[in-house]
């Protein structure tokens, strides 16, 4: 999930995620991968305090990628 997060950090806070970047962010929801397979895409929500804006993370086959922020 880290590279998705520092995408979305940099792009909205101009700055360099912080090492405790997971005290920077509340989840929000996540889907389940289609049949429990962690290697089938699935998603997080996180709220991002510090932004004031959620977070969509994809993940699939254990990376990460920014999908979307609102706003």
């Amino acid at each position: 999930m880290l590279e998705g997060v520092r995408q979305g950090w940099k792009e909205w806070l101009h700055e360099e995620l912080p090492d405790n970047w997971e005290k920077e962010f509340i989840v929000d929801g996540f889907s389940v991968p289609t049949g429990g397979d962690v290697n089938n895409q699935w998603g997080v929500t996180l709220f991002c305090e510090k932004a004031g804006h959620y977070f969509n993370i994809a993940i699939k086959d254990g990376v990460s990628q920014l999908e979307s922020i609102d706003g």
